[in-house]
């Protein structure tokens, strides 16, 4: 867990937002717009995890961090974080509601349906359910999640579902009936089918094209959450 001084965020934001000759004029301390994030899971990318992933691995290493370096790394971190925040807000305001407040809500809302969606990959989900956890209408909440992840709450479970059914044809040595039932799928006929419309093979045909399972992996079950955007 990654943890920023207070007023960090909003000075990296303000080197964004204000022209140079603003940053010039005023006070380096002076206060402006607050940071804000969206709290949602999401894939690993080509901007922020980098800057992640060179951190954890100095915190691994054994040689010791020097304070200098360390703050130049969080605040160029910040600024990663900040730039893909703001082409996220270009996406919220695409939403159909006439208000910001409105829009920024609806987002939250839709996320926590997709929240929702991979934490119950293997149970039978309907619609309502998803509706419910969103705290909106059935209609409402297919209206949004179409408008904001361009497919349907059930093309996007089978779809997360799929990719975790891959992992575990490549990483495991998981029966593949076993595999579907795992993945929430209903019998082996209909994930056999959708698997290979999807992917352009079997899965047994995948696992042995993709495979590189190790025998104490054989057990695993609860492995993968995918972070989706």
């Amino acid at each position: 867990m990654l943890w920023f001084p207070d007023g960090w965020a909003e000075e990296v934001l303000r080197s964004f937002d204000e022209t140079p000759e603003t940053l010039l004029a005023n006070s380096p301390n002076e206060s402006g717009a607050r940071a804000s994030f969206f709290a949602r899971y999401t894939r690993h990318d080509r901007i922020v995890s980098p800057k992640v992933h060179a951190l954890r691995a100095a915190f691994k290493g054994e040689e010791t961090i020097q304070d200098g370096w360390l703050e130049e790394k969080l605040r160029t971190l910040l600024a990663s974080m900040l730039s893909s925040q703001r082409s996220l807000k270009h996406r919220v305001d695409n939403l159909p509601a006439a208000r910001a407040s409105t829009r920024e809500e609806l987002w939250r809302r839709v996320n926590h349906a997709r929240d929702y969606l991979h934490a119950h990959l293997s149970a039978p989900i309907s619609l309502s359910d998803v509706a419910a956890a969103a705290c909106l209408s059935p209609f409402h909440l297919l209206r949004v999640f179409q408008a904001v992840f361009g497919q349907t709450p059930h093309q996007y479970l089978n779809g997360c579902r799929l990719d975790r059914a891959k992992f575990l044809l490549e990483k495991t040595r998981i029966p593949v009936t076993a595999i579907c039932l795992e993945c929430g799928f209903t019998s082996l006929g209909s994930f056999s089918t959708l698997f290979s419309k999807r992917c352009g093979m079997s899965p047994r045909a995948w696992r042995e094209s993709h495979g590189v399972a190790t025998e104490e992996n054989s057990n695993i079950r609860e492995v993968y959450l995918m972070n989706s955007t």
